[in-house]
């Protein structure tokens, strides 16, 4: 038996989605929307709340309209400044349009009411789903307080699922297009299973953003708390006389971003500077640490000059600055040349050329030659006189008034990690 179809006004909803056996108020301000209405109350007969597909299309033409949507009573209408109007429907049935036609200034549709559901639960089932979707509700509100308790007893004292599931998806805020693909749900299982779904979405969605803003949150308290730590320290330091190291510690920490030196050679740094950071300043400990980490920054971890191996240019120099010494040019001329044939043994493999002599037969200045050679920067080490290893080492940072070592302090002097 087919049913009757009828023509009624039809108002065009833009994001907006409403279901069946509710009160709902809604804005609108669309003229031929406005025309629908008031020809509505005049008439006294219901009009056809149809939902747009696209919340950006500004026509109202059949194709960008969906074919299902429900039959509503206007109860009231409040005018809005700025042509806008504030009203208050009861809906009652859903309803499937066939045909929009244009009627004066607003728009009509030919329409046919069809169930709000088709039942294909038995009672058993239905009471099983009715607890475990309340138990769900309850979840979803522990989650939402504004929800309210009014709102939760409300739905939790309604006994009929089909219309616990409109009410529920009336009152949650998920995006018009879900809605609307509940409404157009033929079956009361199928429509379960959409609400289900649709209520378990938004609580995981709503799990991920308390779990985000609990991460932000703990991490702006906690940056909040270092800074009012920091202050506290930096008080307590100014009173103790202690805020030059502190100044002199961030001091270190950027140079030792800026130094060109291996990592491991700058997290120890930062190890030591921390440590530095901590110690009183007046203490034994605190200059020897201090010591030590001038020193590393200091040092030309990876600046090194270009050797000139150029034996011609060599020779010419050993000849220029020394008479004599035929023996010493040579095996000076021959190392540098095996030095130039494998360049591999400045790894550490390289032999070393010892002068040995009475003062005054040209040792010192024949080092020097071979500086100017091999275009090397030249630092001199003495050695005379020294009884203690440790002062050619550097000494034990354990002792006070501990100092680096006559290597290291050539090193820190020439600023360069090969010179001769």
């Amino acid at each position: 038996m087919s049913k009757q179809r009828k023509i009624v006004p039809a108002i065009c909803l833009q994001g907006i989605c409403v279901l069946p056996g509710l009160k709902v108020n809604f804005d609108i301000n669309k003229g031929k929307s406005i025309a629908a209405l008031n020809a509505a109350m005049e008439s006294g007969e219901e009009v056809f709340l149809v939902a747009k597909k696209s919340t950006t299309e500004q026509t109202s033409q059949e194709v960008s309209l969906y074919t299902v949507g429900v039959l509503a009573k206007v109860s009231e209408m409040v005018k809005l400044p700025g042509n806008t109007a504030r009203i208050l429907v009861e809906t009652s049935v859903k309803a499937k349009s066939f045909d929009y036609l244009e009627r004066g200034d607003y728009l009509q549709a030919e329409i046919e009411e069809i169930p709000d559901d088709t039942d294909d639960m038995d009672e058993l089932e239905k009471e099983a789903k009715l607890s475990m979707y309340k138990e769900l509700i309850y979840e979803y509100a522990s989650f939402r307080p504004k929800m309210g308790q009014d709102g939760l007893k409300l739905l939790y004292n309604i006994q009929d699922l089909t219309v616990l599931l409109n009410r529920s998806i009336s009152m949650i805020p998920i995006y018009y297009e879900k809605k609307q693909k509940f409404l157009q749900a033929e079956m009361l299982s199928e429509k379960y299973d959409l609400a289900y779904q649709y209520i378990q979405e938004e609580i995981a969605i709503i799990k991920i953003q308390q779990d985000f803003q609990k991460k932000i949150k703990e991490k702006v308290e906690g940056n909040q708390k270092d800074y009012i730590l920091r202050e506290q320290m930096k008080v307590i330091r100014q009173e103790l006389g202690e805020e030059d190291s502190v100044q002199e510690s961030d001091t270190f920490l950027e140079l030792t971003e800026k130094l060109d030196a291996p990592e491991e050679v700058k997290e120890k740094l930062k190890k030591e500077i921390r440590r530095y950071k901590q110690l009183s300043a007046g203490s034994a400990e605190s200059n020897v640490v201090r010591g030590y980490i001038e020193t590393m920054l200091d040092l030309p971890w990876n600046h090194k000059s270009e050797d000139n191996m150029d034996l011609a240019n060599a020779r010419k120099i050993l000849d220029s600055n020394h008479y004599g010494l035929e023996t010493v040019k040579e095996r000076i001329l021959e190392f540098l040349a095996v030095r130039a044939f494998c360049p591999d043994n400045e790894k550490g493999k390289s032999p070393v050329i010892c002068l040995a002599g009475p003062p005054g037969t040209g040792k010192t200045s024949i080092a020097k030659s071979v500086a100017e050679a091999l275009n090397k920067k030249y630092v001199r080490i003495c050695l005379g006189g020294v009884k203690d290893e440790a002062e050619i080492r550097g000494h034990r940072k354990t002792y006070v008034g501990a100092m680096p070592g006559r290597i290291l302090a050539a090193l820190r002097s020439v600023q360069v990690k090969n010179p001769l």
